[in-house]
This record gives C-alpha cells, sequence and structure tokens, in this order.
C-alpha cells in the first residue's frame, strides 16, 4: 500500500464523547492554529529548537510529512531495506491536512467516480477493489499504530430530498454492480428520503500520523522536520538519475529519487513543472456528547445509528 488518505466524506466528522468538549477549549475564539485532532493530541503551536540534521545524500527522499508521504516512506523501507530513506516536513509531521481532516476512512469513492461504474465493468471492479483495499488499510493501521484509535462504524448518507433520494438510489444500484454491501430501502418510507448504509472505519487522524511516524523512525528512516522545502532540481545524467533538494534555508540534499507528497501545499515549492492541483477547504464543527433527542432531529430519515451522518444536500451535489 502506497499511501492512506482520507475521503471528501471525512470533513464534517468528529467523534463525540464526554471529554472531548471542545466549547470547554481556552483557545475558542481565537485564531485557529490547530485543529481538533491537533489540540488533543498535543501538536505544539511554538516548538521549541529541535535538532533537524540533514545529510548530504540519500537514496530516496520524501517531501511531506503526512499519511501519503509517511506510508510511502514505510512502503519503501519494505522493499528497499538497504535505502537509504529521508523524509523532509516543513512543520512537523500531520500539520497539513492528515491532521486535519474529520477521521473516516471512507468506504466509497469522491462522487464523481461513482457516476461511470453502474454501466462500466472495469470500474465497477476498481470501485470493489477500492472498497477492499481502504478495510485491508484499516486492519493494517490496528496492527502498525494500534494508539491511533481505529473503530468499526456505520457510515450513513442521508438524503434531504426527491433529487438527492433519487442520486442514492443511483449510488445503490452502483454499490450493488460493484458486489459491495450495503443497506437501502427498495422504497421512500414514511419517514420521508431514504439513507443509505454503509460499513466504515474511523480513526484518530492525528494519532494515526504520530503512530506512522513512530514506526519510520523505528525502521531506520529519518524524519527532517521544520525544514521547508524551496526548490527541486532534476540532475540527472546520461549515466545517472538524481535530483536536488534545497531547503529555504540553503541546505541541500541529493537523493536517487524524489516523491513529493505535500498535497495542498505543492506550489510553494520551486519545480520543472507544476502538478495540476486544487485546494479544497472544507470545516469540522467538535461538540460534547448529542443527546437523543437532537440526534433524532438530526436524523431524518430514523434509520441512521448516528455514528457518521453525512447529510446530501444541495450545497454537496
Amino acid at each position: 500500500m502506497a499511501a492512506l488518505t482520507t475521503d471528501v466524506f471525512a470533513n464534517c466528522f468528529a467523534r463525540s464523547t464526554p471529554h472531548r468538549n471542545a466549547c470547554a477549549n481556552p483557545e475558542l475564539g481565537k485564531s485557529v492554529e490547530r485543529s481538533y485532532w491537533q489540540m488533543i493530541g498535543g501538536m505544539p503551536v511554538n516548538p521549541a529548537p529541535t535538532s533537524n540534521e540533514l545529510p548530504a545524500r540519500a537514496t530516496y527522499v520524501i517531501v511531506g510529512g503526512g499519511f501519503a508521504g509517511l506510508s510511502t516512506a514505510l512502503r519503501m523501507k519494505e522493499m528497499s531495506p538497504d535505502a537509504d530513506i529521508v523524509l523532509i516536513e516543513a512543520k512537523t509531521v500531520g500539520y497539513g491536512a492528515s491532521g486535519r481532516n474529520g477521521g473516516l476512512m471512507s468506504p466509497l469513492p469522491a462522487p464523481v467516480w461513482l457516476t461511470t461504474a453502474l454501466n462500466n465493468p472495469s470500474h465497477a471492479r476498481a470501485l470493489g477493489m477500492l472498497n477492499r483495499k481502504v478495510a485491508d488499510a484499516a486492519k493494517w493501521v490496528a496492527n502498525l499504530a494500534p494508539q491511533s484509535e481505529i473503530a468499526a462504524t456505520e457510515l450513513a448518507l442521508e438524503a434531504t430530498g426527491c433529487v438527492t433520494d433519487a442520486g442514492l438510489a443511483q449510488v445503490s444500484a452502483t454499490l450493488t454492480t460493484a458486489g459491495i454491501a450495503h443497506s437501502f430501502a427498495t422504497g421512500m418510507t414514511g419517514n420521508g428520503p431514504r439513507s443509505l448504509r454503509i460499513a466504515a472505519n474511523t480513526v484518530n487522524p492525528y494519532k494515526l500520523v504520530l503512530g506512522l511516524a513512530a514506526a519510520a523512525r523505528a525502521r531506520g528512516i529519518r524524519i527532517v522536520e521544520y525544514a521547508p522545502v524551496a526548490n527541486i532540481s532534476d540532475q540527472s545524467g546520461n549515466k545517472t538519475t538524481s535530483a536536488c533538494i534545497t531547503l529555504q534555508d540553503g541546505r541541500t540534499i541529493v537523493a536517487n529519487r524524489v516523491v513529493i507528497t505535500t498535497n495542498a501545499y505543492t506550489s510553494s515549492i520551486a519545480l520543472n513543472e507544476q502538478p495540476r492541483a486544487k485546494v479544497v477547504h472544507n470545516y469540522m464543527l467538535a461538540t460534547k456528547r448529542l443527546t437523543p433527542e437532537t440526534l433524532s432531529r438530526l436524523q431524518r430519515t430514523g434509520r441512521a445509528s448516528g455514528r457518521f451522518v453525512v447529510e446530501l444536500n444541495a450545497a454537496y451535489v
């Protein structure tokens, strides 16, 4: 597995437990420097200076200390045990989206990918494979980073009207074609629009990042934090292939291969060719545990478990 990702469905979620009450947070109302997960996980706002010695050369360099970077580094070390692997992070591991997402390991791809699988057998097979890979990733996480609070749950997609209900019916048909187990009523219920339910997993994303980083260090992968990269230049010749990574403070490291896993921060690095990327901003609100009465009002269909609910409305589609 080359990388772990969390999906767009995750970005409105926070597990509600009695000790996780953001309303009691003294930082409430101030400029948000840390996400909910980073705050309860103890990510420092103003870290003390630490040693971030950079070697002159490495076999592989990964830029970016999130899910993708850390899991890629681990996989590379598994495949090439003797390789010198260095991971460079501009801030601290888990500073970016990996420490700021909702915590859902979604069993579904982005909605646009669901539109073709119903009538395209190869796309349907890919959908089923992705679903299995996410389930496998959850088991991998539980074994590698048990402190990440991985837990099985039920994802409920709830329609809010006839249009989104019809959309869910299409999604259900697609999942059936792909052989993915789920539940969905055959017709409109007396409670209104329907809800599609499917097995999923939740995780504490910041603790997962810390667990991946600990596993990487234990395997001899060097992690250099607070080391923003300025540019990456190709130094390949007739017989050799290499790249030079220059930090903003002027330090350099040469690597046989470089893997860039900086996602929305990629534009801050000078590259020979900038990849096409889109930055999407999402928001998560952490509250105290919801009362049964509040859950009842939120669960329009009366069929959702209340653990992880995504409402499909006009803003979403």
